[in-house]
């Protein structure tokens, strides 16, 4: 759950957002890469981490909406 909840967040971070041409390739490595450790930490961890990291992830995700909603850059 945890590894889900870090690669939507890391989809919904990307929204909007320039990447330069060299670094697209860095940056879906890092998309990839991140929430797979998180899940092969998640089972050599206790059981609170986890849930930790995914309640965390899922105050993020909702915090990255709603500032990219309030926060829309103006076009003038």
């Amino acid at each position: 759950l945890a590894t889900a909840v870090y690669f939507v967040q890391f989809k919904v971070s990307q929204i909007g957002v320039a990447v330069q041409p060299g670094q697209e390739g860095m940056m879906k490595m890092m998309g990839l890469v991140m929430p797979v450790m998180m899940g092969i930490f998640s089972f050599n961890m206790a059981a609170a981490l986890p849930l930790y990291w995914t309640v965390g992830g899922l105050f993020l995700i909702f915090q990255t909406l709603l500032s990219k909603m309030i926060y829309k850059p103006s076009t003038t």
